[in-house]
């Protein structure tokens, strides 16, 4: 379950051929305020939004933590997912979101190089 979240970013995520999902990550804390998370909210998901990255409330002020939470997924998402990057398009920020659209796509780039 989830106390307040907040829209990292939404895009177009590629995963294959004919398969595009709109996919939405949000952050904010977990309702026990206990972690930060990062949630992945697919429109093929069964599920209302997956955890894909948390740490502990107290590691990380923001808005480094949401940094380290997308940099974790991403990477996991390159080393379990095979994802090279160019799954995620058509990103979109809120205009005052937890991070720039400049802060994910350098996000992206560090992770898959490249400028995305």
């Amino acid at each position: 379950m989830r106390g307040k979240v907040r829209r990292l970013f939404s895009c177009e995520l590629h995963l294959g051929p004919g398969h595009t999902e709109e996919t939405h990550f949000m952050v904010g804390m977990e309702f026990d305020e206990e972690y930060y998370v990062l949630w992945k909210d697919a429109e093929w998901s069964e599920e209302a939004g997956d955890a894909v990255a948390w740490t502990p409330r107290g590691n990380f002020a923001e808005p480094d933590v949401w940094r380290r939470l997308l940099d974790a997924y991403l990477r996991a998402a390159k080393e379990s997912e095979g994802f090279d990057g160019s799954e995620f398009t058509s990103l979109v920020t809120s205009p005052r979101g937890p991070l720039p659209k400049t802060e994910i796509r350098a996000a992206l780039a560090k992770v898959f190089g490249g400028g995305r």
